[in-house]
């Protein structure tokens, strides 16, 4: 038996009375667990095995690619709030999507735990909510090892050190003379700024993210390029991807 720390990230029911939960841990990456009886009212681990809960799982784990079974969930933090704001509660289950989307069974990283924890604090503390999801939702691609080349031009791979020009719809950035060339220049951002903000989002540590400067049209901006990116680059869709792209404010 095993006692892991974790997210959960998914719930599903199996029988009248039990739960398939999808757990990204600490330890082991993206784990399956049954969770037996736990829909019972009585159950000590209903509490601990709730939607985006964060808890201390004892658990028998499978050696194989199979379902682990839970003995017992010891709640850390709840993250209800999460759940009395409908857009917050859009944006995390977007974060479990890209989550399980991202990573295998049993693959682990460290890196990443801390990654799901900030932004899943945050959410459920409603702080800065589009600022940070547009964060998470950057540096995240680095997890898939998607992560935009901001260094090169996009058409020529010339070496750029401090680029000006990023071309939408080829998610990069241009040099000064492929730029030129363009005869159509709708879609370039002109604002190494913006292109900035980008490798900074990229290299800081996960503890160092507050300190990133993103007011709201850039953070919805970052948001929509990357929505885009994600479902006809990267395959990665769900529901909540066009629940939020309705949003007035998108």
């Amino acid at each position: 038996m095993k006692e892991i720390e974790g997210y959960v990230i998914k719930t599903e029911d199996f029988a009248d009375k039990d739960k398939i939960l999808t757990i990204f841990t600490k330890e082991h990456g993206v784990l399956g667990v049954v969770a037996l009886g736990v829909k019972k009212q009585e159950s000590k681990n209903k509490f601990g095995t709730q939607l985006f809960a964060k808890s201390s799982f004892e658990i028998f784990k499978s050696n194989l690619n199979r379902l682990s079974k839970l003995k017992k969930a010891h709640l850390i933090k709840n993250n209800f709030k999460i759940s009395e704001s409908y857009f917050n509660y859009v944006l995390a289950t977007i974060v479990s999507n890209v989550t399980i989307a991202f990573f295998q069974p049993n693959e682990k990283s460290f890196e990443y735990y801390r990654l799901l924890d900030w932004i899943i604090t945050k959410l459920d503390n409603n702080q800065f909510p589009l600022k940070n999801f547009a964060i998470y939702l950057f540096r995240a691609l680095k997890f898939n090892n998607s992560t935009w080349d901001l260094y090169h031009c996009v058409k020529c791979e010339k070496k750029l050190n401090n680029a000006i020009y990023f071309k939408i719809d080829e998610y990069g950035v241009l040099c000064e003379e492929d730029y030129i060339s363009l005869r159509n220049k709708d879609g370039i951002i002109t604002d190494p700024e913006f292109i900035e903000t980008l490798k900074e989002i990229n290299s800081k540590p996960v503890g160092e993210l507050d300190n990133i400067s993103l007011n709201i049209e850039q953070a919805i901006l970052i948001i929509n390029i990357l929505l885009e990116y994600y479902e006809s680059i990267l395959g990665v869709w769900s529901p909540a991807f066009k629940e939020l792209k309705s949003q007035s404010f998108m």
